[in-house]
C-alpha cells in the first residue's frame, strides 16, 4: 500500500470519476498519508456513491475499532507471513 499521495481538488477528481451520487466535500492536499479520511467511490444497491472513507487496513482479527498502530504498507516479501494480511 502507498504511504502518500496527492489529492486533486474535488472539480478535478469529478471530471474523471464522476458517481451518481456525491456525499462528498473535499480540497486538494498534497500529503495524504494513511488514517486520513479521502474520498472512495463504491457500488451499494447497484449505484456509485462518492463518500469519504478513511484510508488504511484493519486486520481481520481486529474487531471494531482498528487497532492503534494500524498497518499502512508491508514489505513485499514478508506479505505471506503477515498475520494482518493473511485473510484480506
Amino acid at each position: 500500500m502507498f504511504e502518500r499521495y496527492v489529492l486533486p481538488d474535488q472539480t478535478a477528481a469529478e471530471l474523471e470519476f464522476l458517481p451518481a451520487t456525491a456525499y462528498w466535500k473535499f480540497a486538494a492536499r498534497y500529503n495524504v498519508a494513511p488514517q486520513q479520511y479521502i474520498p472512495a467511490i463504491r457500488v451499494h444497491d447497484g449505484h456509485t456513491e462518492g463518500l469519504m472513507m478513511r484510508w488504511g487496513l484493519i486486520p481481520s482479527w481486529a474487531e471494531g475499532q482498528p487497532v492503534e498502530d494500524s498497518t499502512s504498507w508491508i514489505d513485499v516479501d514478508r506479505i505471506d507471513e503477515s498475520k494482518a494480511y493473511r485473510t484480506p
